[in-house]
């Protein structure tokens, strides 16, 4: 069980070796931008799985915002 202190499994996978929000959010847009690609591009569904990666980013970004666990510059 995670403690205030450390952040639960998802967060710490989404983000492992993502350094800061602003690296994170870039994924988060990559992800999207990748997912309409595949999806309208080339029609293949895996464009989805691509908006599930994104909303993984965004929730663990969320997490890390509320409890100010980014590293300090």
């Amino acid at each position: 069980m995670a403690t205030r202190d450390t952040p639960p499994l998802y967060v710490t996978v989404g983000l492992y070796g993502i350094g800061s929000r602003a690296l994170a959010m870039a994924f988060v847009w990559i992800s999207l931008v990748c997912a309409v690609a595949a999806t309208a591009y080339l029609a293949n569904p895996i464009g989805m799985i691509l908006v599930l990666a994104a909303l993984w980013y965004w929730l663990a970004i969320r997490w890390m915002d509320a409890h100010d666990a980014w590293p300090k510059s």
